[in-house]
């Protein structure tokens, strides 16, 4: 079993380059996924069986699915390698562990004011660098107990998550724009970052005043200079390479940027032992991670499939506000049972894609619906990072998240009619 743990630790970092190869040779992001699909299979055993359980359901009704609407294999095979990206990006981003920390005795702030600073430090932080904002806080916030506790895990989740509404690093951007045609970021920006600041200042005022929580225990990220030095500096070189090479996603270069920057930061203190340690101790943990990335990709090919396959030819009898509205609902009410948002966008544009909406509108209520759905969706990479790698939402992510993001929803819905009526 130790060797086994072991190969499947170095199969995974190969996986890293693989999957950054694939940008200039495309059968790498083939040999990637697969090298992946290994690591899966060879720590299938060393999950928890709550963990197990959950990727057999979804990877068995992804493959119906994907079998029922008569995929063909280059599309199976696109399938099994949807989400070896983002693997790979959290195998790199996990090589910060070995980043000897300034001061590891320091105590986690508590209390109000740690919450305000934890909520809009994940939200700036991800805007910029993505995923990986939410390992780097993660990481320091779960280093004592290897778990965050509820309310830690919602300050995250949505935090991090609606930083979709503005963020032109955000895939939700880019897939916005598209199934809006005429909307463009300047237009849009002007209005999803204030909102998604006042819904971060909801955020706060709700968990503030949400019953049988105390406050006094919250533990934050420490906000400390020395402390965010090191995500400053990956979301710096992130940022500028970015700017130098626009052709390059954000996850290939933080998936790139963060075990250089690692390397980098313990020069002189064994970088080449404590990558060792890394790659045959901390990878093979990360076997809930891999399990359920890749049973998600299933289950989210196979339900594109299927709506690609037989969607029917609809028209709403609304225009404006309230269409985009109704089709931010139906976002939301597919996330919650398991729809990533990014299918629910591609359904809903099929059918208000006829139906009058202003361009600016129609983006806004997508940029909308992939924040509200990514927090209420038990299969998006949010939940499946905090629930697979800390244990967050022992009760269900539904649970945790429905109150909050019904009343979001409905701030939205008042937004939309807003910008209707400024227009």
């Amino acid at each position: 079993m130790e060797r086994g743990s072991r190969l499947a630790g170095w199969l995974l970092f190969w996986s890293v380059p693989a999957a950054l190869g694939g940008k200039w040779l495309p059968s790498l992001t083939l040999l990637s996924g697969l090298l992946q699909l290994l690591v899966a299979l060879l720590l299938f055993g060393r999950v928890s069986p709550r963990v197990r359980t959950q990727a057999l359901c979804l990877s068995g009704l992804g493959l119906c699915a994907l079998f029922a609407a008569e995929t063909d294999s280059a599309q199976l095979l696109k399938a099994f390698t949807q989400n070896q990206a983002i693997i790979a990006m959290l195998a790199a981003v996990g090589f910060l562990r070995i980043v000897p920390l300034p001061d590891s005795g320091e105590n986690l702030p508590v209390g109000r004011a740690a919450l305000w600073k934890t909520l809009f430090g994940i939200h700036w932080f991800g805007a910029i660098i993505n995923f990986s904002s939410l390992v780097l806080f993660g990481d320091r916030l779960a280093a004592a107990s290897g778990t965050l506790h509820k309310q830690q895990g919602q300050v995250l989740a949505r935090g991090f998550a609606l930083a979709a509404l503005w963020s032109p690093f955000f895939v939700a951007m880019g897939v916005a724009l598209d199934q809006a045609p005429g909307a463009s970021l300047t237009s849009v920006l002007p209005w999803s970052l204030p909102l998604s600041q006042l819904l971060l200042m909801f955020t706060a005022w709700w968990m503030v005043r949400e019953r049988n929580v105390s406050l006094a225990e919250f533990r934050g990220y420490p906000c400390t200079l020395a402390n965010m030095r090191g995500p400053l500096l990956l979301a710096g070189i992130v940022f500028v390479s970015y700017w130098l090479a626009p052709r390059l996603s954000i996850v290939s270069l933080v998936t790139l940027a963060a075990p250089l920057y690692s390397l980098a930061a313990c020069y002189g203190k064994g970088p080449a032992q404590r990558s060792l340690v890394y790659i045959r101790r901390d990878l093979p943990a990360m076997g809930p991670e891999v399990l359920l990335f890749l049973a998600a990709g299933l289950l989210g090919n196979g339900l594109a499939a299927l709506i690609n396959w037989g969607l029917p030819d609809l028209a709403l009898p609304l225009a404006g506000a309230a269409a985009a509205s109704s089709g931010l609902a139906v976002i939301v009410l597919l996330a919650a049972v398991g729809i990533h948002p990014v299918v629910g966008i591609a359904t809903v544009a099929a059918v208000l894609s006829a139906t009058a909406i202003p361009s600016e509108i129609l983006a806004m209520s997508y940029l909308m619906g992939w924040g509200l759905g990514v927090i209420l969706c038990p299969i998006s990479g949010t939940n499946l990072l905090l629930s697979g790698r800390y244990q967050a939402f022992a009760g269900g992510v539904w649970r945790a998240q429905i109150s909050f993001v019904a009343i979001a929803y409905l701030f939205c819905c008042a937004w939309l009619f807003l910008i209707e009526y400024c227009g």
